[in-house]
């Protein structure tokens, strides 16, 4: 019992490292809310105010969707290659195999956004959308088989949100922040060929934080967006599956980050428009993480950096039934060459997107979205894992390709 105890408190300490963030942030919060904003790496949805995709991302921008009711719903897709490749000399262990394969593969992405205008001129929107998440599924004999197997981090937003026009020129917005995580994880008992594997089985929690906005209008055609969005306490809980039958209780606590987002758009022409974002999540402050498995317990101290993200897009109206946009974003890493865990592996990101809108009608429309997003120089230089295991080398390739749809009805 007690080595299995030490096993898990070791290898959830680096997971954990690894596995907690990209709307402000950099790591694995998710962009990709299949959104139109994803056709621009996002560039401007703070202050794009076009449909009610903004509830997502600016509760105050929902003052300039006029009356009635919109609903947005999106569908799409990732499909990612994260390969990690070992030096192996350098890995200290007799794995028979010292690359993971393909860490990523395909993952679903949805969300679903709605706005509507209530007496005395307040607006009320919903979301319902993927915030954070992660996954990562190795080789079951590879070399950081003792650090993780296969893991994955699911966060679900739900964000009610009002908003008022306070005069003609600023808008606010606030909402609680409602969010539904769950971990399932899977490791080596020991670098032993035949080890039995160790589970945690939907390791989950409800939490809750807050979100708060401003739209400004300095003039005709400019809008800007302010967005800060609290820090979220989570507390997981579980039971570890383990040999012999054991299962003591596991708990670990994770605090997604506070962040601040700043949006511009403006208006060029009658037919073309620029927008440009800019975003800080407090990653530092991540700092301790506390863990328990059974009667044993330990605090993961991390060393990570604040992360910093800027973006840049246009669209371009041809005709009253179409628009096409591009864009460019970046966010920094959160974590160093030589703390990147293959748990879950983050880094920068370089997002390439384009993509395009049809009104059939003026009360319809369609989008679809394609970002290509690259993960830079994904280095592991002599990570120490538990189990005595030291891994050098870097995740290549490193990118994924991400599409998605959506419909927008105005009632």
């Amino acid at each position: 019992m007690h080595g299995l105890v030490l096993i898990v408190i070791a290898g959830l300490a680096v997971v954990f490292a690894g596995g907690s963030a990209q709307a402000q942030c950099g790591g694995v919060c998710l962009y990709e809310n299949m959104t139109p904003d994803m056709g621009r790496s996002a560039a401007g949805a703070g202050a794009r105010a076009q449909d009610s995709s903004t509830a997502f991302w600016n509760p105050a921008s929902m003052t300039e969707l006029g009356d009635g009711t919109e609903v947005m719903l999106g569908l799409g897709a990732a499909f990612g290659n994260l390969n990690p490749k070992l030096d192996a000399s350098t890995v200290t262990t007799d794995s028979p195999v010292v690359s993971g394969s393909n860490a990523s593969g395909f993952s679903p992405l949805f969300g679903s956004y709605i706005s509507t205008k209530l007496p005395y001129d307040v607006h009320f929107g919903m979301v319902v959308t993927p915030l954070y998440g992660g996954a990562a599924d190795y080789n079951q004999n590879w070399a950081g088989r003792v650090e993780v197997t296969d893991v994955s981090l699911f966060s679900l937003l739900i964000q009610p949100s009002f908003a008022y026009a306070v005069t003609d020129w600023l808008s606010l917005g606030a909402g609680p922040t409602i969010l539904y995580s769950v971990l399932d994880m899977r490791l080596k008992a020991s670098n032993a060929a035949l080890a039995p594997t160790i589970k945690i089985n939907n390791a989950e929690d409800w939490s809750a934080g807050g979100a708060f906005s401003a739209l400004i209008k300095p003039r005709e055609g400019t809008r800007i967006g302010l967005y800060y969005r609290t820090e979220i306490v989570t507390k997981l809980n579980a039971n570890i599956e383990g040999p012999l039958g054991l299962s003591p209780a596991f708990d670990g606590k994770l605090t997604f980050p506070q962040g601040v987002n700043v949006s511009l758009f403006q208006q060029v022409s009658e037919q073309w428009a620029i927008l440009g974002d800019a975003g800080w999540s407090d990653w530092s402050q991540f700092g301790n993480i506390p863990l328990t498995a059974g009667p044993a317990g330990t605090t993961a101290h991390l060393d990570w950096n604040d992360t910093w993200r800027t973006a840049i897009g246009f669209q371009y109206v041809p005709t009253e039934k179409w628009t096409l946009q591009g864009g460019f974003g970046y966010d920094s890493s959160p974590v160093k060459a030589s703390g990147r865990q293959p748990a879950f592996p983050v880094s920068e990101q370089y997002r390439f997107s384009a993509g395009l809108m049809w009104r059939p009608q003026s009360y319809v429309e369609f989008a679809l979205s394609y970002t290509f997003e690259w993960f830079g120089d994904m280095r592991m230089n002599n990570v120490a894992i538990p189990g005595g295991t030291v891994l050098d080398g870097k995740f290549e390739p490193a990118y994924a390709n991400i599409v998605g749809i959506n419909m927008r009805v105005k009632f």
